[in-house]
């Protein structure tokens, strides 16, 4: 078992490190096109393309939003996370300036008047929400409005693939109960809605300056500390909600009061997570259901970019925590959650008015995704499935089994490629011996026992023991020096 480990690992490695001028092999789609090479530029946002374009402006000249990339998304949230705010189409609270977005909230009494909140009717026009609910609502009794205005952006329509490495260079907001949405979410709901097909979290610190845990384990979910991770799980049963993440501590501050770059790397394994380019974790990801799943279910398919900014809600801060002088004003459980919160603004209010509210505005200066190399099970599956067989290999006249068929893609490089003649002589000689009754569809690699003085390496392939070789002697030689991997007929 350990030497089947040890291939894989060294088969990554002879795919996957880079090799001057030349192509190697990667697994990521674009909008369900495969992406031929590693490490190309898929994607990329700089914020600074300058046009003039009045349905994103409060200026005459600015750098505006690609709007042929980003699509605003305009609906109440409800299931899974019930946030509470309304993602709008007001031009103020977005905004592109100087090569950054900007994404502020603002309290929708600041717009529609005083009390609206607890009386008004909601109707939103170009509505992307599904449900009755995500477009409009009355306030009713505790059932209020959405007391915040905020944005989120989306690039559903343009761009969506499946494994890559992104980096985003942002600075997250500040504020009681502000967070920041950057998020992969899937493209299709193959496994479910809600969460059942997943969302990763590409980087999130919440904005209070201090939130710690009431229960004497002073447990810190303040902006000192950041997370990455996933959520997984069936919609409406928040119990059944699995989320797993990695998080690192600030040192001597926030992560909200700079710029930092926050790096995912999604392959067929699972993710890496990094900020300004030192690993935070890994994980593995994936909840396969069915034996017919692929293992990184619902990691497998095709996902999206999300931008935006979070306010409360019910699933990102804790029961049972504290901010300053005072309790978190709602239960996540609770019928009257956002009602709650509402009515605490003026303990919370004080914390986004600091610096003319300049500081609650997630800014964003670039995104970049790039393909990513093979994973090394994958590269054992295609393996597996290109491997030809020993009749296929006596008509290549000692070429490439690619120069003369198109359909058999190439996955081996200059240093695995076996000398086919020897080959075809080597499998006459060990039929002859009764080694191989068929034309088995076999490929061998050699493995040298670990010295403790050098690493382990790859050597060059020898061919099997002389004919003349007692069979005894040659089953002690090679019998855990040879790893047979047999493709899947």
């Amino acid at each position: 078992m350990e030497y089947k480990k040890l291939v894989i690992i060294y088969l990554l490695v002879l795919f996957c490190e880079n090799t001057l001028g030349k192509c190697e092999n990667s697994f990521t789609t674009v909008n369900e096109n495969k992406i031929k090479c590693k490490n190309e530029l898929i994607f990329e946002e700089n914020f600074n393309r300058l046009s003039v374009d009045n349905d994103y402006a409060e200026e005459d000249n600015y750098n505006y939003l690609n709007s042929s990339v980003w699509k605003r998304e305009i609906k109440i949230p409800l299931d899974p996370d019930y946030e509470f705010c309304v993602y709008h189409k007001l031009e103020k609270g977005l905004r592109v300036e100087d090569g950054l977005l900007k994404i502020k909230p603002h309290l929708l009494e600041d717009f529609y008047g005083e009390n609206i909140t607890y009386f008004g009717r909601l109707q939103l026009a170009d509505c992307t929400g599904i449900l009755p609910g995500e477009c409009s609502r009355n306030a009713i009794g505790f059932h209020i409005l959405p007391p915040v205005l905020s944005r989120r952006l989306t690039t559903r329509d343009s761009f969506s693939f499946r494994y890559g490495k992104i980096e985003i260079r942002a600075k997250f907001p500040e504020g009681d109960w502000l967070y920041p949405e950057l998020w992969l979410a899937p493209k299709y709901t193959t496994y479910g809605i809600g969460y059942a097909s997943g969302r990763v979290i590409l980087g999130m610190a919440r904005g209070n300056e201090g939130l710690i845990k009431n229960d004497g384990s002073l447990e810190d979910y303040s902006s000192r500390v950041v997370e990455f991770g996933l959520r997984t799980g069936p919609l409406g049963a928040s119990g059944n909600i699995t989320e797993e993440k990695v998080t690192k501590r600030h040192d001597s501050g926030s992560w909200t009061g700079d710029f930092h770059v926050y790096t995912t790397i999604w392959n067929s394994t699972g993710f890496i997570f990094k900020i300004d380019g030192e690993v935070v974790g890994q994980l593995r990801g994936g909840s396969r259901q069915a034996e017919d799943q692929n293992r990184m279910a619902p990691y497998d398919l095709e996902f999206y970019l999300m931008l935006g900014v979070g306010v409360g809600g019910v699933r990102v801060f804790p029961d049972g925590t504290r901010t300053g002088n005072y309790e978190k004003p709602w239960k996540n459980n609770g019928a009257k959650a956002m009602f709650r919160f509402w009515q605490a603004k003026d303990q919370w209010l004080p914390s986004w008015k600091r610096e003319n509210a300049r500081k609650t505005a997630l800014e964003v200066d670039y995104i970049k995704v790039w393909s990513v190399c093979v994973s090394s099970v994958e590269l054992i599956r295609n393996h597996r499935k290109t491997v030809p067989r020993v009749d296929t290999l006596k008509n290549t006249g000692g070429k490439s089994i690619t120069d003369n068929n198109p359909n058999v893609n190439r996955i081996m490089n200059s240093r695995q490629q076996l000398n086919y003649n020897s080959r075809v002589e080597r499998d006459r000689k060990n039929r002859l011996r009764g080694k191989i009754t068929t034309d088995s569809p076999v490929k061998t690699v050699n493995i040298m026992r670990q010295r403790k003085s050098e690493p382990l390496l790859f050597r060059k392939k020898n061919g099997f023991p002389e004919v003349f070789q007692r069979a005894e002697q040659r089953r002690t030689k090679m019998k855990s020096e040879i790893i047979t991997i047999k493709p899947v007929n």
